[in-house]
């Protein structure tokens, strides 16, 4: 590549003059400067002693997560951490609402986080809520967000077994695994009511696994000393508006402070005067289920109720729109031209594409004029295809369909229509689809 150069007309030079020593003399100033902050911030890094970033009091648990399952009656490890600038003195644990687990500590200030592993044991099937509570040196109580986990029974309570080649009895079986035949019988309606009547081989018998017992339960865990005794008999309902709470008046609080679970936060909602004995919370925030807990406060400890749950009616609701269970028939596709084989990805009402034949790879082959598809023996349920719509709605058709021939898949055309209710008769309906220039209809 050739490079063009500009050139200017060279100017004559004007006479050289003797340098002056004033710039050079600003310039030393300058530096002089430059070097007093560099010394000046060295020494203000090095003097000062050093600021670390203020940590708030905070608790979470770390095991179990989230929506974890559990074995019913098997312990379940649970760990919390809590930080405080000051330090944690006491870590509780809640199932529920009901204290399980202490944790008490005595990190010297600064010293974080604070760790508790304790087991919990679910004694009850259903969904659990597990939350932390953390008692700060010189600070407020503060909770963790909930965890809810569900609790599952894990145990299995029978197998098959075989006979085998060989006759056998109920009482045979029953003495060889140690069982009352009474109720290997109970789980086998079909056998023979005769312990000694032979079961013919080869017969599969269920067996009943008798229930493992529970573990024994962890001992009680005591409050925090001097904390107030936790009202009682805390009793919710609950209207399309508003919840009412009552309970009955603990002896030595000082004031009440109601706890509301909107998940993952126990939320603080208010506080009411000793001696209170009931609470209005209105308005709700939505519908559906809410959980309370009461707290009697004295010294800034608390004694807590368990959380209690209440539900707002279910005329709250709105009533659902009424729908119809539509069946949609598909019965033929034809093609303008010959293809090895046809598929095609239908959407009615919105429910999403679903491929036809649904498994990937698969064709719906034509009958011998190779054009016509007879979708009512290709296609699964005779081509019928279920839809819920809300009634007097109608239903819209979406879909695409896609011809093979060799290796090579070309796309025919798209189907889109719209049928209101009046054509929901029983009536055939011929859908006409833009497949190879508008001459294909399914």
């Amino acid at each position: 590549m050739e490079t063009i150069r500009h050139q200017q007309a060279q100017r004559p030079r004007p006479p050289r003059r003797k340098r002056s020593r004033g710039p050079l003399v600003a310039g030393i100033g300058l530096l002089s400067v430059f070097c007093l902050l560099i010394v000046g911030l060295a020494a203000y890094l090095l003097l000062t002693p050093p600021v670390t970033a203020s940590i708030g009091p905070g608790v979470q648990i770390t095991t179990p997560t989230m929506g974890e399952v559990v074995a019913l009656n098997v312990k379940e490890p649970v760990q919390a951490s809590a930080t405080s600038p000051a330090g944690i003195t006491r870590i509780e644990l809640y199932a529920d609402g009901a204290l399980v687990a202490v944790q008490e500590s005595d990190l010297p200030a600064g010293n974080n986080p604070a760790i508790m592993f304790k087991p919990w044991i679910p004694l009850s099937l259903g969904r659990h809520i597990l939350i932390a509570r953390a008692y700060p040196i010189g600070g407020e109580i503060v909770d963790s967000p909930a965890v809810a986990v569900n609790v599952v029974d894990q145990v299995i309570h029978s197998r098959t077994l075989n006979t085998g080649e060989s006759e056998t009895s109920l009482n045979e079986i029953g003495s060889s695994l140690d069982i009352p035949p009474d109720d290997i019988l109970a789980a086998n309606p079909g056998l023979l009511d005769d312990f000694d009547a032979p079961i013919p081989p080869g017969t599969d018998i269920i067996i009943p696994i008798p229930p493992v017992p529970p573990p024994p339960p962890i001992p009680p865990v005591p409050p925090i000393p001097g904390a107030p005794a936790a009202p009682t008999d805390l009793v919710v309902n609950a209207d399309c508006t508003q919840a009412t709470l009552s309970w009955t008046d603990s002896p030595d609080e000082t004031e009440y402070k109601i706890y509301r679970l909107d998940p993952p936060t126990l939320v603080h909602i208010a506080t009411v005067p000793a001696n209170t004995t009931n609470y209005v919370d209105n308005p709700l925030p939505g519908l559906g289920e809410f959980q309370y807990q009461v707290a009697s406060v004295k010294d800034g400890l608390e004694g807590l109720t368990v959380l209690v749950a209440v539900n707002t009616p279910p005329a709250c609701l709105p009533p659902p729109p009424p729908v119809a269970d539509l069946i949609l028939t598909m019965e033929t596709l034809v093609t303008d031209t010959v293809w090895d084989g046809v598929f095609c990805y239908f959407d009615f009402n919105g429910t999403g594409y679903q491929r036809v034949p649904a498994a990937d790879f698969l064709y719906m082959t034509p009958e011998p004029d190779g054009k016509t598809y007879d979708l009512s023996t290709q296609l699964p349920d005779g081509g019928q295809f279920h839809v819920s719509a809300e009634e007097g709605a109608g239903l819209t058709i979406a879909g695409e369909c896609w011809g093979r021939l060799g290796p090579v898949v070309t796309q025919l055309g798209n189907v889109s229509a719209t049928h209101g209710p009046a054509d929901w008769d029983g009536h055939a309906l011929m859908q006409s689809a833009l497949l190879e220039g508008g001459g294909g209809k399914v």
